[in-house]
């Protein structure tokens, strides 16, 4: 056994607070927990959902019939859907469960990242199917662009409330710049 990649092990497993033996890739899940996922993952929804509104807008006032313009938007607004739902579901796995006034305020978050999903999801599916009858991403965009700023007004109003509950019920507000107690 090379010294270097014992000191390496064990070094890793002082770090881990996990004996050499017992070292592997679910130890590691155990120690650190999927608690961690659903806060990575919510930033994708927020961003692509409001910057694929932006775009569909911007293609929409200027009446770009460029299909580069309309595509694009579509593609953003898609991955924005993607990402929605494998947020949403993330927090309903992995997410705390909270009690009293986070409770109601998970639930109204909770809620509301259903119903950003779901706009977002029919958004696409209306495109979708224009396109295939059609041929024309467009057919339907006076109803997408208000679904559309339907989802990204639900989007923003899911992060405010996820906000709240982190920095003001799960957070010690001193350790963010808050007051102090």
């Amino acid at each position: 056994m090379n010294s270097l990649n014992y000191v390496n092990d064990v070094f890793l497993a002082e770090l881990l607070n996990v004996d050499q033996k017992g070292f592997s890739f679910w130890t590691l899940i155990d120690d650190f927990g999927f608690d961690h996922v659903h806060p990575m993952l919510v930033h994708f929804p927020v961003a692509l959902g409001v910057f694929g509104v932006f775009v569909y807008i911007l293609t929409y006032i200027f009446k770009q019939q460029s299909p580069c313009w309309k595509s694009m938007s579509f593609l953003i607004l898609l991955f924005a859907f993607i990402s929605a739902l494998v947020a949403a579901t993330s927090g309903g796995l992995f997410a705390y469960n909270l009690h009293e006034t986070p409770g109601k305020i998970e639930g109204w978050h909770s809620t509301m990242a259903t119903i950003t999903t779901i706009l977002f999801g029919l958004g696409c599916l209306i495109q979708i199917w224009g396109y295939y009858k059609w041929r024309d991403l467009w057919k339907y965009k006076h109803w997408c662009l208000l679904i559309y700023i339907l989802a990204a007004i639900c989007v923003l109003i899911t992060a405010f409330l996820g906000s709240g509950m982190v920095f003001n019920f799960l957070v010690n507000p001193t350790m963010v710049g808050g007051p102090s107690a």
